[in-house]
Order: C-alpha cells, then structure tokens, then sequence
C-alpha cells in the first residue's frame, strides 16, 4: 500500500490556557506500507479479522512560519517543523463481505516515531524546543476491499491517528499529535 496524509493535522500551542495561539502543521508526502493480517471469524456475511502494519516514508511539514507564537520567527532553526519517520498499527476489522465487495470499519491500537520543533522565542530559552519520540495513541477508520481474484484484492483505507500530547523541552509550548491518511494498494490472501 502506499499512503498520505490529510487533515487533520498535528497543532502546536503556546500557552496551553488558551485556544488562541494554536498554529496547524500541515503534513505531506509518501509513504510505503506493509502488512500482514486474517479473519479469524465470519458469520453470515460479517468477519471478523486482525491487521497489523507498518508504513514508512517521507512524512513531514513544511518549515511552518505564522503571525503567531510558537512559529513567528523566520529562521534556520526557527519556526515549526514536525515530521514522521514511520507508524505502525494493530487494529481489529469488521466487515460486509457481498460478492467480490467488502466494506469495513476498523480500530487499535497505534505507535509513530515523531519529531517536532518550535521557534527559540515562544521556549523561552535560547534554543528551539522540539520532541523526537515514539508516540503511542490509537487509530479507527473504514476500508473497502475488492476482490480481482481468489488470491488479490484492491483496498482503500481511510484512518484517523491520534497519537496524543507531545512533549516538548518547555513549559510553554505543548501540542498534539492527529493527523488522518489515506491509504491504496493491493492485498494477497494466501
């Protein structure tokens, strides 16, 4: 499979009090996934199965610079950076097997390595405070597969991560970690 993100995005705050001073970094690239999986039940047209992936890739923000703290400064170690080197999943899927067509929602169970940083000003030091981690959250969303033969399938995902709050190195600077990716590729049923 290969996937990329979408809104959401992960969102920095300065100041956590307030709603205010929160700045999107929105995330872009590509990334590879692969996985493995089964059902392990069906009755009647429903299954009942389990999927575990890992995907990784090419996922980071631009360098965000906005009119508000923590990215207002324009500079090489300035502004807001935030980036994903790879995530892997362990989620449980219930479908609708109809035919060659299987819809289905999903959810588990989610870890990413992370990193992130914000301008020197809003740290209140002088140097850039950032995170670099492995976050643990959960994930949910919905797929359709399509059966091409007895053996290969199409698939499309759509996934929602929620990989909690970060840690930053400073008292004023917090954020969270969401971002939803759509993912398409192929599947082998051995």
């Amino acid at each position: 499979q290969l996937g990329t993100p979408f809104d959401p995005q992960p969102e920095y705050t300065f100041d956590p009090v307030s709603d205010y001073y929160v700045t999107e970094l929105p995330l872009a690239g590509v990334s590879g996934i692969i996985g493995i999986g089964g059902m392990f039940s069906q009755t009647g047209p429903v299954t009942v199965g389990f999927e575990a992936d890992m995907a990784a890739g090419n996922i980071e923000s631009e360098r965000v610079v906005e009119d508000t703290t923590p990215c207002i400064i324009d500079g090489d170690d300035d502004g807001c950076i935030a980036a994903i080197d790879w995530v892997a999943t362990g989620r449980v899927i219930v479908g609708y097997e109809s035919a060659r067509l299987t819809p289905y929602a999903t959810a588990g169970i989610a870890f990413a390595d992370a990193s992130g940083s914000a301008d020197r000003p809003a740290c209140g030091s002088g140097d850039a405070c950032g995170f670099d981690e492995v976050l643990t959250g959960w994930t949910a969303g919905l797929g359709v597969r399509y059966a091409v033969s007895d053996q290969w399938s199409l698939k499309a995902d759509v996934l929602y991560f929620d990989l909690g709050e970060l840690e930053f190195d400073s008292e004023f600077v917090t954020g969270d970690f969401v971002f939803s990716e759509l993912r398409l590729g192929v599947a082998y049923k051995y």
